[in-house]
């Protein structure tokens, strides 16, 4: 019977993302995977050997899941005072509000034995990493933001497998009990107050070396996002594998000047016992981080293969790495990083197949575009957009740091790693200043695009005697076709984007774009932004900002910075002096759909009652936003405007010093939605406010339990069930539900 290694792992890899669509029963699938290794042994036909290695992968990443979820911290403990004592095993984070953060190993008490995320606001001594302390902690389930697009933090946690959150509070019971004097990540921590503080890419040298991206600013994260060149800052197999040939070829030339006719050693062995310590320190600067886990696998493999057995298949080094990885933690799947590590070396080793004739620097040019083609469609998978200018900025960029910054910040020559950077910088700002640098992919189709895009490459780079290879070009046409989310005429498509405590609305019609608030300083970034280009907006038409408040306001410069040139209505003339003001009266429509402005029409003492109240009506179907208004407004708007409406966004979060009887008896809403914080400190919403809708019965959703909420305006009462993204969804198995 034989088996080839690819098929095996294959169908290992199919089995663990099986667990991307359903989860079973841990006991179901451990008596499924038994019979199958029975009737193996009794039958030994190659299928089913391929048949139980999929099933095997399905119960393994199931039995992790399962044990990971029993991990999560019981809701009845969230918000309890506990001392607990525990291990810091991180590199300990400095950030801008005087809070260090650190991940933190619980010991004892054994029944919350788990692994947190812990924040400590201004530590009364200095935290180091392998120290044992007792601390007094507030824990909170490991749970994030859930939106359409952006990046997914809470599944970040599972695969991290961070059990909880934490907040040291303030108390004599917070002690020292033991201060190591080794550990790895005390002389990362060490080495990186060291670099961090040598000059103005000082962060980034201590990224490319430590694996630390904290010290990177924000103003060269962008550079580095638009140019496509921000995974450089990501240590991986690529990073490693620099290192590497570096020491290989070092030790090439020290062995043929020095030791060839002094030692018996062969010189295939001593280079790779050398490049596999070498790459062994590099991925313990960088902590271990699971990108490097992998990568140092990979090498491992084909370094130890070489020692060995003198040659080992390419193919061959390449699946039993996979296969290993997977064993080693099936959660590597949920990374973006294990994606496109395995993606790239699988697209090199498909398109050189053979070896190629050429010089370096054609060989250099072909896999720069084999790797831009065939990471093209993971991109626009996890990312949903791609960097027009990073196929040339990455053309530069890759050797550059391979080769004239990572040898030197591997050797300690910090300056000169810095200089080597201050010389590619201002290439980098260059194509940073092309307006084009990015493009979005629309969310509709985009399986299909992907899949598209899959086929095409693999019939590009086809072994020759193919024929046709050069129309495997034409799959990768769905990706650029402009086909946004088709809205009919007088229809409307509204989300509330969860935000935390604040609040965020997007409104899209069949041609236009109208954003609603953008949340405190960052959810611009992260939330509004990526939501938006998912959708192939070019351009946002209006930016309604209700009031001045830092949670509806705080994330405005964010998304201007992604979409300059917008016009922005606002009651908050003094934060924004160049918007126009929104009062009562303004009345526009785009596609068949009406904005009106109800409020302000007048002047108020609270910043609150100033906000702007916008009715959105879609074929007889109307949504109210209405800010943070409280009763003085409310009362206002019952006596001046006609303000029913299907959908409400019930005021202020749900505060007591709004929704009113009168006010709500006068909306007559079908559903309220909240936009609302998880465990806010204000502790909305009340619960006498909620008390009020469900007496009359009005169904309430709320951001905090539901996610984002998404629902379509004028197509019928049916389509104004709401779709959550929370609550909404079985196969986020990483997702806590509420």
């Amino acid at each position: 019977m034989h088996i080839n290694l690819p098929s095996i792992a294959c169908a290992l890899l199919t089995g663990v993302c099986a667990c991307f669509v359903y989860v079973p029963s841990v006991s179901l699938l451990t008596v499924l995977l038994c019979s199958v290794i029975a009737i193996y042994f009794f039958v030994r036909n190659p299928t089913l050997l391929l048949l139980l290695a999929c099933i095997a992968g399905y119960t393994y990443m199931t039995q992790q899941i399962v044990a990971q979820q029993h991990l999560r911290l019981p809701p009845s403990l969230e918000g309890e005072p506990l001392t607990v004592t525990g291990t810091i095993t991180s590199v300990v984070e400095d950030t801008s509000t005087d809070t260090q953060k650190f991940i933190f190993d619980i010991k004892q008490p054994s029944e919350l034995a788990r692994t947190v995320r812990v924040s400590w606001y201004r530590p009364r001594v200095k935290l180091q990493a392998g120290d044992t302390w007792q601390l007094r902690l507030k824990l909170r389930q490991a749970r994030d933001l859930v939106n359409p697009a952006g990046f997914d933090r809470e599944k970040y946690y599972f695969m991290q497998r961070i059990a909880a959150l934490g907040r040291v509070v303030p108390n004599n019971d917070n002690n020292k009990l033991i201060s190591t004097t080794w550990n790895i990540h005390r002389l990362r921590q060490y080495m990186f107050a060291r670099i961090g503080a040598s000059g103005e890419y000082g962060g980034i040298v201590g990224a490319l070396l430590l694996g630390i991206k904290q010290g990177i600013t924000q103003e060269q994260r962008e550079v580095l996002q638009n140019t496509g060149t921000a995974h450089l800052m990501a240590i991986s197999g690529m990073h490693l594998g620099f290192i590497c040939n570096i020491s290989i070829l070092l030790c090439w030339f020290i062995w043929r000047r020095l030791l060839a006719t002094r030692t018996s050693i062969s010189a295939p062995n001593f280079v790779a016992v050398v490049g596999l310590l070498v790459s062994t320190v590099y991925a313990a600067l960088s902590g271990f981080a699971i990108p490097t886990q992998r990568a140092l696998i990979m090498l491992s493999i084909w370094l130890g293969g070489s020692i060995l057995y003198g040659k080992i298949n390419r193919i061959n080094s390449y699946c039993i790495a996979l296969i290993a990885v997977l064993l080693l933690d099936p959660f590597a799947v949920l990374s973006i990083g294990f994606w496109l590590s395995f993606g790239a070396v699988g697209c090199l080793l498909y398109a050189f197949t053979a070896p190629r004739q050429g010089n370096i620097f054609t060989l250099w040019l072909r896999a720069q575009f084999v790797l831009l083609l065939g990471l093209l469609p993971i991109s626009c998978l996890f990312f949903q957009q791609s960097s027009q200018v990073g196929f040339f900025a990455n053309m530069l960029a890759i050797p550059w740091i391979g080769y004239a910054v990572l040898p030197f910040c591997f050797c300690g020559l910090h300056s000169v790693a810095e200089y080597s950077l201050q010389l590619l910088w201002p290439i980098l700002e260059y194509f940073n200043n092309f307006q084009v640098y990015n493009w979005s992919l629309p969310t509709n189709y985009l399986y299909l695009r992907i899949g598209c895009a899959l086929f095409g490459f693999l019939w590009l780079f086809a072994p020759k005697g193919i024929p046709g290879r050069a129309w495997g070009c034409f799959g990768f046409a769905p990706l650029f076709l402009y086909m946004p989310l088709q809205i009919p005429y007088r229809q409307a498509d509204f989300t509330l984007l969860d935000v935390g405590q604040g609040m965020a609305a997007v409104v899209r019609t069949a041609q236009h774009t109208l954003v609603y608030d953008v949340g405190n300083v960052g959810m611009g970034r992260q939330v509004v932004v990526p939501f938006v280009r998912s959708l192939g907006v070019k351009k946002i038409d209006s930016l309604v900002i209700s009031h001045s408040d830092q949670d509806h306001s705080g994330g405005v410069h964010e998304v201007l910075q992604a979409y300059p040139n917008t016009e922005i209505l606002t009651s908050a003339g003094n934060k924004f002096p160049t918007a126009m003001p929104c009062k009562a009266g303004q009345h526009w429509e785009w596609d068949g759909v009406f904005f009106t402005m109800l409020h302000p029409s007048g002047v108020y003492r609270k910043s609150n009652d100033k906000s702007c109240v916008l009715l959105v009506e879609a074929n007889n179907q109307r949504v109210l936003l209405t800010g943070d208004i409280e009763a003085l407004s409310e009362r206002q708007l019952i006596a001046s405007s006609a303000i029913n409406a299907e959908v409400l966004i019930v005021p202020h979060h749900g505060s007591k010093t709004s929704s009113t009887t009168k006010f709500i008896e006068a909306v007559n809403p079908l559903l309220a939605l909240i936009p609302v914080g998880y465990q806010n400190m204000y502790g909305h919403p009340k619960a006498e406010i909620i008390n009020r809708y469900m007496e009359r019965g009005i169904p309430i959703f709320a951001s905090d339990r539901d996610g984002a909420i998404r629902l379509r305006l004028g197509e019928s009462l049916a389509s104004l069930i709401p779709k959550t993204y929370r609550s909404g969804s079985r196969r986020e198995f990483w997702r806590i539900q509420s």
